[in-house]
């Protein structure tokens, strides 16, 4: 009995789990902190390096404002996902029915890739459309299995 009333406040700890964790992440209003990501892409010869800020709002906001190397705001409100970059704004569908348009910033990419469009609802993607910079492409369907 001594052995353990000897022990630091912090051993004596109830163990943390997932949830209390959850209970815990549950009772932030709202988050503001800096970022730093190193974001490593095969084509490159080296790291890109970028950084800016990310906010959390309760109950479902989500916005990553990325200042280096350039300026882009990712944001997730509910069900909407919004990027804005270069002065152009897109919002990302319903969950129901969604699209996702990628296109490379980086040279070499885009001399392979002009762009890669994925259309899904809710997890499920339904449809890939990749094109590239001479005006060749493909598009997949992709199809349920009936079970």
């Amino acid at each position: 009995m001594l052995l353990l009333a000897s022990l630091p406040a912090a051993a004596q700890e109830e163990p943390w789990d997932f949830a209390k964790l959850m209970a815990q992440l549950a009772q932030v209003q709202t988050s503001r902190a800096r970022y730093s990501e190193v974001r490593r892409v095969a084509v490159l010869q080296k790291p890109l390096h970028l950084s800016g800020t990310l906010l959390y709002a309760r109950p479902a906001r989500l916005e990553k404002h990325q200042t280096l190397p350039f300026e882009e705001v990712m944001s997730v409100d509910g069900d909407w996902l919004t990027v804005e970059r270069e002065g152009k704004t897109r919002r990302e569908g319903t969950r129901r029915r969604w699209t996702l348009a990628l296109t490379p910033r980086e040279v070499e990419v885009a001399g392979v890739v002009k762009s890669i469009v994925i259309a899904g609802s809710g997890s499920r993607i339904v449809r890939i459309e990749i094109l590239e910079p001479g005006g060749d492409g493909s598009v997949m369907t992709i199809h349920q299995e009936s079970t």
